[in-house]
């Protein structure tokens, strides 16, 4: 049975509510409108998380749903490893959930956002998040377990193939649709229902209208429309999320994705991929400049320099707190590589012998060694490969006769740098003591984690500030506790030229 087909085929997503604060009462009520309407027309599938809109999205639902005795609907309830890990955290998760949208059971329970198959496994280990899903369907809590993912796409398949989901949800949009096929293959033959996130690219296709134009066709309204009604059209795509921060916008979403179209859903799909083919210096990945004899993985590079050639999200700039161009050029193509092809370089050595086989193959006609050797400088410049990331880690911390080194904040970058030392060094022989300034990210995670104010009573050796953005500001919030405690205290990305081990 796929679980998502008896639902209207566009959900709301709420990331994307007009909320600056968890304090924005008056963005708080404006979003629940937006939630009235959606099921008022019919959208019957919500897709919410903990930390959406500020971190208050399911304020404005729950707010929706007290004010109006609503039935017949789904939303998600998303646990994540990294903030929880054991069975119990998974009905803790569900209870908070359920209190703050005021509801006593959920369609569907989302292990949400799998960065790998290793995380996967974790997952899956006795006692763990799995378990903990398995005893809330069991419960009648939920009824069925799903997962979204941004892991390499090998391990997407692996995942899917588990059988362990009876849902995924991917970023899919035309630029990742020839990507994402084989784990819309694997859903297919494996019978997991397949929900569409990010089909404007997170806002990249429609910021860059005249690079994409040709993605639109006759009948489409604009560039927005075109995207949604590919992802409509696309063979085992199931239903697709899209967000809103208005009623207004809503109702147009809806409208749009409504009217029924000419086109056959097959000639869309095929007229959008040949138009893509159509863009100067555009890799469409037909991997014909496969077989590599220095095992570069050129398709994997080729692709993710469309995204550069795209250009950088607008966001990024504030995401990152980085303005260089050329530093977050490198950030998109390594972004990219990282995400869909699981790729790092290993050091930042040029391995191609400048055979020419991968341009003599190339339908395109891509001057493919020049972006091969534009990736290792990027490479160099950024400190990104793996060679480099054990040089930075072993010279903060490897042989160094530590008891206790602090991780500050404990987010995914300090997750990244343990898995990376585990990798490089085996099992520490020292403790690694985690930080954060919020409470409520103190109080999801089942390891202790501290606040900065017990930085004197706690022994540290060293306090490593891992934040990529923020780094700067936490120094020189914390610099005086650490010279008050005799704790030595290190930013981890020391360049501004420096890439991030991982991304948002």
């Amino acid at each position: 049975m796929n679980i998502f087909r008896k639902y209207y085929g566009l959900a709301l997503g709420t990331s994307r509510f007009p909320i600056k604060s968890v304090d924005d009462k008056d963005g708080i009520y404006q979003s629940s409108l937006i939630v009235e309407r959606a099921i008022e027309l019919g959208i019957n599938y919500i897709d919410t998380a903990h930390l959406y809109s500020k971190n208050a999205a399911l304020e404005a639902i729950g707010l929706a749903f007290r004010r109006k005795k609503i039935k017949d609907f789904a939303v998600t309830v998303k646990v994540r490893y990294g903030a929880d890990f054991t069975e119990k955290d998974v009905f803790k998760r569900i209870e908070t959930f359920f209190s703050v949208l005021g509801i006593e059971h959920s369609d569907f329970l989302h292990l949400w956002t799998i960065m790998s198959y290793s995380e996967f496994e974790n997952i899956m280990k006795k006692g763990g998040l799995y378990d903990g899903a398995l005893e809330a369907k069991k419960q009648g809590l939920v009824d069925h377990i799903c997962f979204s993912t941004h892991a390499p796409i090998p391990d997407a398949v692996k995942i899917v193939e588990s059988r362990a989901f009876e849902g995924v949800t991917i970023s899919f949009n035309p630029l990742t649709a020839n990507t994402y096929q084989s784990v819309i293959n694997a859903a297919i033959k494996n019978n997991v229902a397949v929900a569409a996130m990010n089909p404007l690219a997170g806002g990249l296709i429609p910021e860059n209208s005249e690079f994409f134009k040709s993605i639109i066709g006759q009948e489409d309204i604009d560039l927005a429309d075109a995207c949604m009604q590919f992802d409509k059209s696309y063979e085992g795509i199931d239903i697709v999320l899209s967000g809103a921060s208005s009623v207004a916008q809503l109702e147009e979403n809806f409208q749009n994705f409504s009217i029924p179209r000419i086109e056959e859903p097959k000639k869309r799909v095929e007229r959008v991929i040949n138009s893509l083919k159509r863009i100067d210096n555009f890799c469409t990945g037909c991997h014909y400049c496969d077989g590599c004899p220095s095992n570069i993985p050129i398709s994997s590079i080729m692709q993710s320099f469309n995204r550069v050639m795209i250009g950088v999200p607008k966001n990024w700039t504030e995401w990152y707190n980085r303005s260089d161009k050329y530093l977050l050029d490198s950030m998109v193509l390594f972004d990219n590589l990282s995400k869909l092809y699981d790729f790092v370089p290993e050091t930042d050595t040029n391995p191609c012998i400048d055979c020419g086989l991968c341009e003599k193959n190339c339908t395109q006609h891509l001057k493919i060694r020049e972006k091969i050797s534009e990736l290792y400088e990027r490479t160099e410049k950024g400190f990104y490969s793996l060679s480099n990331q054990k040089t930075r880690i072993s010279n903060l911390v490897v042989n160094k006769g530590y008891k206790k080194v602090g991780l500050y904040p404990n987010s995914m970058q300090a997750s990244k740098i343990i898995e990376l030392y585990e990798g490089f060094f085996g099992e520490p022989d020292f403790e690694w003591v985690y930080f954060n300034s919020d409470p409520k990210v103190r109080e999801a995670a089942v390891t202790k984690v501290y606040a900065p104010e017990d930085i004197p009573s706690l022994n540290l050796d060293l306090i490593i500030i891992d934040h990529f953005k923020s780094d700067k500001i936490i120094y020189d919030s914390i610099k005086e506790l650490c010279k008050t405690a005799g704790t030595k205290l290190e930013i981890f990305y020391e360049n501004d030229s420096d890439i991030p081990y991982i991304f948002n």
